[in-house]
């Protein structure tokens, strides 16, 4: 009879342990979804909501309950954000290639002066000045790039 209980404690004590787990991904999960692009948050969400799907409810006690449900939204919530913001990521990139073809790099440079014109007060001086040049510089490689792509 022990170790029918020592098996149920185990399987309770592994219960937890993985909703405990998918918990962390998920909390990961939402979090990651607006600095990587999606990528990493799509991989997290995933792994968060198999690890959440693979407790047992037999083997669930409240908490492990409450935090496998949780995960499970969570999850959801990071899964459906990292795929909007991949979406997002590559309609605006899109967009970027259409305008510097379109318009030339002096428009798209002119747009990112402005938008540092604005952050201006949150910026150093020298952050600025570095900043836009490394822009200019940036974008005026991308267009040779774009430029060099078009005529191939």
């Amino acid at each position: 009879m022990d170790n029918v209980n020592d098996v149920k404690n185990d399987q309770k004590i592994n219960a937890e342990k993985r909703a405990k787990t998918a918990l962390v991904l998920s909390i990961i999960s939402v979090a990651s979804a607006f600095f990587t692009f999606g990528i990493v948050s799509l991989i997290f969400a995933i792994i968060a909501l198999t690890k959440a799907k693979k407790v047992k409810e037999e083997d669930m006690t409240p908490a492990s309950y409450k935090n496998a449900s949780t995960a499970k939204v969570l999850g959801t919530i990071g899964l459906i954000l990292s795929i909007l913001i991949m979406v997002l990521s590559v309609i605006l990139a899109v967009l970027l290639v259409v305008f510097i073809v379109v318009y030339g790099t002096a428009f798209i440079i002119s747009i990112l002066g402005a938008i540092l014109a604005f952050l201006s007060p949150l910026l150093a001086l020298g952050v600025e000045i570095a900043a836009v040049t490394a822009i200019e510089e940036l974008m005026t490689s991308l267009g040779g790039a774009i430029a060099a792509l078009l005529l191939i």
